[in-house]
């Protein structure tokens, strides 16, 4: 038998510095990483094993105790037969393999090998010493035959999950195994154990290289998003305290390769005693983690500093740990979240912007549950009705729809809450077709009022299905067409015109009114708008307003009603909140208006009530 303890002393020492890179750099702390570093730690106790017992005891067979050689050598074995089993359980977490079967299958083989192992001293299986001979070589069969059984294991495992893992990677892992059963068999047949610990430690090797380094940026050394994900998920973890500091610089891109942007960063740091990782989640959007908050005031001044240097725009959240935040897709979520609602270039994220973001999550994850139960009944939807006062015929005779949330966490909630959510998560629809079937419900079992409209946007009118969907719903009731109206925007997209136009001309054959809502608050494009089918232009409260305290603006806004008055547009005028907006309005063609000095919006339910029997302050008021 041949061996040399230099192998095992270099593989023991590139041990260590393998355990030593990885603890000074950043890598995920995840499941896979504590197998490898359990790898490494029991290949280290392994080489320092091999070394003593081939380089101390085994000369001495005779003249020191068997059982000290046994032990030794049972001890070794039992760590080899360890490390091979850390390698398929990395490879089975690698591939996602969650067979429980094959985990009691592998505990049950391995504690049998332990066994086989231990036992040799008297069942003379494997390893054993008879009269001062060694038997069974230099590779004990136990542990051949273990590797033998372990090698196809992780092959077929590789193999079989193969469409997960890139094929570059693969074939990397592949060819390292290859490699390292070949040594193996060939190191058996020559009679050798110097290389049984090196076939280890290249897997390990190239399993740090593969997955579990990161990618720095060469100038100032910014780990990936994927970096930030296992980071942000060990603080969190751990229940640590920290600050999340997003940080969007605009156009950054076009200043990073610049030789100062790293001599800032260090200074930078240096002020703000920052110890952590960099951390860049996009091309202009860095993450820095704060274990304190002790500087957080003074990043508003650093960053006007770096702002007047190279005149880029930013936004810098700092973010406290928080139980709203469970991932980094929560940081993530609740800094867009922030940036929607906050305008200032640097904000310190406090307790009722928490509680606020607590707020937009419940209403965002019911608003997902009702889109997904669909049901048109669904009572977490409230119709409020908002009376309109017609000015001929002096009653109120029509009313507009509002939408309303009423959930169980938060209680009653109002549009300007859940709208822009509901929008932005594509559930917008959902709701409308609620409201619209509570509405036609009504209309189906009440004369009055003569008409209710109901809000749409353009972003259901221009999806495939909108017709069927409505139609579906309005097939189910039986009242007269023309007591319902669709309220549009004007912000008409050009591109779809046409469509828009098609579809409401056919909404409008079946006698159901268009009205277009908010004039005033966008780029009117006149064409579009008398292109379009439409019965009543709905003047927007900021026209109301403007009216009243400047000529200009009322000579424009009476310009405008007088057009579309004589092109045979009814006018409704929103916003009307005192006597003069009420005179001026009728003034200026008003057929309807809508507004506070009448009534605040009201449940559907006490509609009918209201327009039957009007309060008496509201009448009075109005015809003062």
């Amino acid at each position: 038998m041949s061996y040399s303890y230099v192998c095992d002393l270099t593989v023991a020492v590139l041990s260590v510095m393998v355990l030593f890179m990885i603890n000074m750099v950043y890598v995920p702390r995840n499941r896979r990483l504590l197998y490898v570093k359990l790898a490494l730690y029991n290949l280290i106790y392994a080489c320092i094993l091999s070394i003593f017992f081939y380089e101390y005891l085994l000369p001495r067979v005779g003249l020191v105790n068997d059982l000290w050689v046994y032990l030794i050598h049972n001890a070794q074995q039992i760590s080899l037969i360890t490390e091979l089993l850390l390698f398929i359980f990395y490879v089975f977490n690698l591939v996602g393999y969650k067979n429980r079967k094959a985990y009691v299958m592998l505990g049950v083989a391995v504690l049998l090998f332990y066994a086989l192992e231990l036992t040799s001293i008297k069942t003379r299986i494997g390893f054993y010493i008879e009269g001062n001979m060694i038997h069974n070589g230099s590779i004990t069969s136990l542990y051949l035959l273990w590797y033998v059984m372990a090698m196809p294991v992780l092959a077929v495992t590789i193999i079989r999950k193969n469409r997960i893992i890139i094929s570059r990677i693969y074939r990397a892992v592949s060819v390292a195994f290859g490699l390292c059963l070949g040594i193996t068999v060939l190191q058996y047949l020559c009679h050798t154990d110097t290389y049984t610990t090196l076939t280890y430690f290249i897997p390990i090797l190239i399993i740090v290289f593969l997955f579990h380094s990161n990618s720095y940026n060469s100038t100032y050394g910014a780990l990936d998003r994927e970096a930030l994900r296992g980071r942000a998920e060990e603080l969190i973890r751990r229940h640590n305290s920290f600050y999340f500091v997003y940080v969007r610089i605009n156009h950054f891109t076009s200043i990073e390769t610049e030789q100062c942007i790293l001599e800032d960063f260090k200074s930078f740091a240096e002020k703000t005693d920052y110890t952590d990782y960099l951390f860049r989640y996009d091309d202009e959007t860095f993450i820095l983690l704060y274990r304190s908050g002790e500087c957080m005031d003074m990043l508003a001044g650093l960053f006007e500093e770096l702002h007047t240097r190279y005149q880029l725009g930013h936004r810098v959240l700092a973010i406290p740990s928080n139980d709203a935040c469970h991932s980094l897709r929560d940081y993530i979520e609740l800094c867009r979240y922030l940036r929607g609602k906050h305008e200032e270039s640097y904000l310190r994220v406090g307790d009722q912007e928490i509680a606020d973001f607590k707020k937009y999550l419940i209403v965002k994850n019911q608003l997902s549950d009702i889109a997904e139960q669909m049901d048109l009944e669904d009572e977490r939807v409230l119709v409020y009705c908002q009376p309109i006062y017609d000015v001929r015929r002096q009653a109120f005779t029509t009313a507009e729809s509002l939408m309303r949330l009423e959930l169980p966490e938060l209680g009653l909630i109002y549009p300007d809450m859940f709208i822009p959510v509901a929008e932005q998560t594509g559930h917008i629809h959902a709701l409308t077709m609620i409201i619209l079937n509570k509405v036609c419900r009504y209309l189906s079992v009440h004369e009055q009022p003569d008409r209710i409209s109901v809000n749409f946007s353009m972003y259901e009118i221009t999806k495939s299905g909108f017709y069927d969907d409505i139609m579906r719903i309005l097939s189910g009731y039986q009242f007269d067409r023309s007591r319902i109206a669709f309220e549009i925007t004007e912000s008409l997209d050009a591109e779809h015109l046409d469509d828009i136009r098609v579809i409401l001309q056919e909404f409008r054959n079946i006698g159901i009114k268009i009205y277009l809502d908010d004039f005033g608050t966008g780029y009117s494009n006149l064409e579009h708008i008398t292109n379009l089918p439409i019965d009543v232009v709905k003047f927007d409260k900021s026209l109301v307003d403007s009216s009243g305290y400047s000529e200009r603006s009322k000579y424009l806004v009476e310009g405008m009603s007088n057009m579309f008055h004589s092109i045979g547009y009814q006018l409704l005028y929103e916003g009307i909140e005192t006597a003069p907006d009420q005179e001026r309005c009728i003034g200026m063609q008003a057929q309807y208006l809508q507004g506070y000095r009448y009534s605040k919006p009201i449940p559907i339910e006490q509609l009918a009530d209201f327009i039957k029997n009007p309060p008496k302050e509201s009448v009075e008021v109005k015809n003062a």
